[in-house]
């Protein structure tokens, strides 16, 4: 949420990024430096909107595999300046401070999974019909049709110098819902922040994705991944 302006299709130029898929590699005691994910995927953010990034913006990485029950994932931040007052599951975390934000669906199915994980591990969970029903959102109260409770979405939050990270598991069941899935047609997804400033009112977005405007939902530009 947080942003509108959603567009489904993968846009022509986007590479396919291969995935390393393991055959085990559970989530507990997972962590950064977890030996899952030697040779993973690697992302960064970024602000490919621009001609040269915020002064402001600080650095972050993703990485990814996969196995049998779903996407890995370990996303680092850097941060000097932690922040939120997120106290609520299923709150709009992006407007209360500093959010990581996670945007995956199947390739070739319209619905698509939201998650905003904050600092001190709350979490919203949002489940879009499609990229166009994000535009019938004008406050905080709208997303509740959207909002639902997964417990099989587990994940991890910690600190690290100067910064936090995050660590879980997107499984495949959750991200189809109720739509076949296909392990073979991968995955369009990417990984999205907001990272708040000390006056804790101006923010600093970033994404994974080659976004070419700073719209989260703009479906066609987002990542896409797949398992080899």
């Amino acid at each position: 949420m947080c942003q509108t302006f959603g567009i489904y299709g993968v846009h022509p130029s986007l590479k396919i990024l291969d995935c390393p898929s393991r055959s085990s590699g559970r989530s507990k005691g997972w962590g950064p430096r977890a030996k899952i994910w030697q040779n993973a995927l690697e992302l960064s953010f970024r602000q490919a909107w621009r001609r040269s990034p915020e002064k402001a913006l600080e650095s972050g990485s993703v990485e990814i595999v996969g196995n049998r029950d779903g996407l890995c994932f370990c996303v680092k931040l850097q941060d000097n300046w932690i922040w939120t007052r997120a106290r609520k599951r299923n709150q709009l975390l992006c407007t209360r401070g500093d959010t990581l934000e996670i945007f995956i669906g199947q390739h070739g199915q319209p619905s698509y999974l939201e998650f905003h994980i904050a600092p001190n591990g709350t979490l919203l969970q949002l489940r879009w019909p499609d990229a166009d029903s994000v535009e019938t959102t004008r406050k905080e109260t709208d997303l509740k049709q959207f909002t639902f409770v997964d417990n099989t979405f587990r994940f991890r939050v910690g600190r690290r110098t100067k910064g936090w990270w995050v660590c879980g598991l997107l499984p495949f069941a959750s991200i189809s819902g109720n739509e076949p899935c296909s392990r073979d047609l991968g995955w369009d997804l990417h990984f999205a922040r907001y990272d708040y400033g000390k006056d804790r009112k101006s923010r600093i977005l970033s994404s994974t994705a080659p976004l070419r405007r700073p719209f989260f939902h703009r479906r066609n530009e987002w990542n896409h991944v797949r398992l080899v």
